[in-house]
């Protein structure tokens, strides 16, 4: 009975050992790519990343080319450590956070620098919203450019207004700051959906609370919108 109890004491210590070994791991950057894919390499083993919770402009979008450079200027040769993320389980580009050798985060870096705008629909940690935030208040970057980044990024459809995105970063960092949920309301239907719907709502709306959807006469739904 021991035998058995220690035996399986080590397989869920290995377990668990691989596990986190898979989410953390050192790792040489070996390019970054004209999609702000991040290529790592250690031991033969290769991966791409990309920045977690963030969003980068891709060719044809304003600072491009500015946010490519940081990248590649900040992380190309360099080691460092790299967290995948849950909610990117099954994707090819794991969504990762990046520490350089001295402890700094790169996904925290360029926000400062306004080169990437908070992924809304990963459900950013708050921490991350207020740099954006500070960005934003000092239009940095792309946040100076954000009408004409909007256009480029939503042409078509979705949110197309800089500053609904810029509404929607404030009402999402009072929700997390608050502990509560943001949600999306529809003003055609005059319906209320998860914050997950937002680019499911051809003309979505914030509101911080439930209280204040429902102050302003919509319904709760808690389902997406299907697809027209």
């Amino acid at each position: 009975m021991k035998i058995i109890v220690l035996t399986m004491s080590i397989l869920v210590w290995i377990t668990a050992d691989t596990a986190f070994a898979a989410q953390m791991y050192y790792a040489k950057v070996l390019k970054v790519d004209s999609n702000n894919v991040i290529h790592v390499g250690k031991d033969g083993i290769y991966s791409a990343i990309n920045l977690a919770y963030l969003s980068t402009p891709v060719k044809g979008e304003p600072l491009h080319e500015q946010a490519n450079s940081y990248l590649s200027e900040r992380l190309v040769g360099e080691w460092v450590r790299v967290t995948e993320v849950s909610y990117g389980g099954g994707a090819l580009v794991k969504p990762s956070l990046i520490r350089l050798y001295d402890n700094t985060m790169i996904n925290v870096e360029i926000l400062k620098e306004g080169f990437a705008l908070p992924n809304l629909q990963t459900n950013p940690p708050n921490t991350l919203l207020k740099y954006a935030n500070e960005a934003r208040q000092s239009e940095k970057g792309i946040w100076k450019h954000l009408q004409e980044f909007s256009r480029a990024r939503y042409k078509s459809g979705g949110i197309e207004s800089g500053r609904l995105f810029g509404d929607m970063l404030s009402t999402i960092q009072n929700a997390k700051a608050n502990n509560v949920k943001p949600l999306i309301l529809d003003k055609k239907t005059m319906l209320a959906y998860p914050f997950e719907c937002l680019l499911a709502v051809k003309d979505p709306k914030p509101a911080s609370t439930q209280y204040v959807a429902e102050h302003l006469g919509y319904t709760l739904v808690y389902h997406c919108p299907k697809a027209n």
